[in-house]
């Protein structure tokens, strides 16, 4: 035991003030998420706390290779790349914990609520936490003598492969949670430890016509980066564009039944989730209004709140909150009480796209909007300018 980590110990001064700033820069994104971006929500900055603080660490480790490649003379400190890594990875770690127990209830299973990488980013997520699991046990001089050097480093190669899936995983979760000063840090790390990367891969394996077993591995991970990113970002904008043209001309009984027929044929929007919106399942604020879907064109039950939080409003589906899947189903905020023309929705106010066909899911109300001119909550299938579903809130 001692040998094992006789590194550390040798360098225990280092590792020390390593960790000391590793939990600074942690309690400074503590500090923001829960006083700043979302007050007072204790478990939601535990999470995003922990999966931001371990994700940028784990990108600068990456970053670090770069620029000891760039900069000869500080390869020497290689060992900041280890802590950072390790680091890191003890971030990821609480930040798995804090899920299961904050967003999951302690049911571990739930984080497989679907095994497609793509409807669950929580799988590409735990896709890279099993690899960074594997770093992070080997990452010690003892770990190297073991496994002898070649050996060790083609493991850790592996790095590649879970940081792929680390970034698909935080881009793709809730890419809104992005949108500020700690998740801007993430991005611009993420975009230089890859572009720096990138660049070394191809001067190295340029040498040799990119005829080695290295060059192949690393292009297939490029290949993954450029595949998912096309199914993930690219191809549902186009089938989002394909969907938005409204059929205006036709009366709302031919696209009625024209909504139906593809109903039957190919099913609703791909995009939208199948299972609970778990990034919103925290959320509480204090009820203004309250009322229940009533159907117009398919089946919706479930409860609809005007809830105020923080000076803002939203509206939040309730957890027994349930509809059929449909082509571009949006949410609006409405003034009549009997919503069912395509002019009233036109009369509304757009919250965004539905989340998800179940479980609760919440939307922000614009700011500058008087939510008392507003007495329900739609749900429009704007493919087809069909009023889908509505509940009177008051």
């Amino acid at each position: 035991m001692v040998k094992l980590f006789e590194g550390a110990r040798k360098e225990w001064r280092f590792v020390l003030a390593f960790l000391a700033l590793s939990i600074v820069f942690w309690l400074a994104q503590f500090v923001y998420q829960f006083y700043v971006l979302i007050p007072g929500e204790f478990g939601g900055a535990l999470v995003r706390s922990f999966a931001l603080s371990g994700a940028t660490l784990i990108g600068l480790a990456l970053l670090s290779s770069s620029f000891f490649k760039f900069y000869p003379k500080y390869a020497k400190y290689w060992y900041v790349r280890r802590s950072l890594g390790v680091v890191g990875f003890a971030f990821i770690a609480l930040h798995f914990w804090s899920v299961i127990n904050f967003l999951f209830q302690g049911k571990p299973q739930g984080i497989f609520y679907s095994l497609h990488p793509i409807e669950n980013p929580i799988i590409p997520g735990f896709f890279a936490y099993m690899i960074f699991f594997l770093m992070a046990i080997t990452s010690t001089d003892w770990a190297v003598e073991k496994l002898s050097y070649p050996r060790w480093k083609a493991l850790h190669r592996l790095v590649y492969l879970g940081y792929f899936g680390a970034v698909f995983h935080y881009l793709t979760i809730n890419p809104a949670l992005l949108v500020n000063a700690a998740g801007y840090l993430l991005l611009v790390v993420t975009f230089l430890a890859l572009a720096g990367q990138l660049y070394w891969f191809i001067r190295a394996t340029a040498k040799y016509n990119f005829s080695t077993l290295g060059a192949k591995i690393g292009f297939l991970v490029i290949l993954l980066y450029l595949g998912f990113g096309y199914l993930v970002f690219v191809a549902p904008s186009i089938t989002k564009q394909a969907q938005q043209a409204p059929v205006v001309e036709e009366s709302l009984e031919v696209a009625i039944e024209k909504m139906k027929e593809l109903m039957e044929k190919e099913g609703g929007n791909k995009g939208v989730l199948t299972a609970p919106v778990q990034s919103d399942r925290e959320f509480s604020g204090s009820t203004e209004k309250l009322g229940r879907f009533t159907n117009i064109n398919y089946m919706t039950s479930g409860s609809a709140t005007l809830q105020k939080k923080d000076n803002k409003f939203f509206v939040v589906f309730g957890e027994n909150f349930s509809t059929p899947n449909g082509p571009n189903l949006v949410v609006y905020l409405t003034k009549n009480t009997t919503p069912t023309t395509r002019e009233d929705i036109k009369a509304g106010i757009v919250l965004g796209e539905l989340k998800s066909i179940v479980g609760k899911q919440v939307y922000e109300v614009p700011s500058g909007i008087d939510v008392k001119e507003f007495n329900s909550v739609s749900i429009h299938c704007r493919a087809f300018n069909v009023p889908w579903s509505y509940a009177v809130i008051k």
